[in-house]
């Protein structure tokens, strides 16, 4: 599964090569007809990354925001009505690759290609779940997920909150998009062991200090991702100490990998 600091990594390339770039839209496979259809044309206007969730916003002749981090802030004024709202998941082995024109091929599962010519760039995507609506089909995206701990605007005490009120495991809470958004299998375990907390605790009974903790590795772990490109948890000093092979992930193996 393509975790969540992939997915910003994808996002704040794009906000740097494809922000503000108008695009001829197609779906080679057919499977996206409708959605390449209503942006064809428009201009990439806003990107937007909730955990495994990226949402691109196209426009017709309005400039784009500035390409920022990884966590964009909320735009300066609100999008044209007239706005479209490309979603996707990647699910377990999706990719949304950009080329030198001609670029390679599309593929039996690519959905949509753009392509602008006077940048000289073709996108391929291929994912689990492509789709498209206005603003209020990304607001109510939106509002499904939980905090995402690498946008600036992810607000901690929303998922303490349901953490005091779950019937669930801590383990499981952590891999649930709606109560934390961006953290997959790997990272539940690794977060989970530098906190300190067995994942079959019920989440109600997880103390402040514990949930602290367990935030804290969130935030540091996707960071440490997104800045590296890999899931990297044993720290530099640690690596050096333990050797071969614990010098990338304490839990996730087979160890080394």
């Amino acid at each position: 599964m393509v975790e969540g600091h992939q997915c910003h990594r994808v996002a704040a390339a794009h906000r740097k090569l494809l922000l503000g770039r108008a695009f001829q839209a197609r779906s080679p496979n057919g499977r996206f007809r409708e959605g390449a259809q209503a942006i064809n044309g428009k201009q990439l206007e806003r990107i937007e990354v909730h955990g495994k969730n990226l949402f691109y916003f196209f426009a017709p002749g309005h400039a784009a925001a500035a390409a920022g981090p990884a966590a964009a802030p909320a735009p300066p004024a609100p999008p044209p009505p007239s706005t479209v709202v490309l979603h996707f998941h990647f699910g377990m082995s999706g990719a949304f690759r950009t080329m030198a024109l001609p670029g390679l091929e599309p593929t039996p599962t690519t959905r949509l290609e753009l392509v602008n010519k006077d940048l000289g760039v073709v996108a391929h995507l291929s994912a689990m779940t492509v789709d498209h609506g206005a603003l209020d089909f990304y607001e109510s995206k939106a509002a499904l997920l939980g905090p995402d701990p690498l946008r600036e605007d992810a607000d901690k005490e929303l998922l303490w909150a349901k953490v005091t009120r779950s019937r669930k495991s801590i383990g499981l809470v952590l891999m649930d998009q709606s109560m934390i958004a961006g953290v997959g299998n790997i990272y539940r375990a690794e977060i989970l062991f530098k906190a300190a907390v067995h994942p079959e605790t019920p989440a109600a009974a997880i103390t402040r200090e514990q949930f602290d903790r367990i935030w804290y590795h969130c935030v540091d772990l996707l960071q440490q991702g997104f800045v590296g490109g890999s899931i990297i948890t044993v720290d530099p000093e640690e690596a050096e100490v333990l050797g071969r092979p614990w010098t990338r992930r304490w839990v996730w193996g087979p160890p080394g990998t």
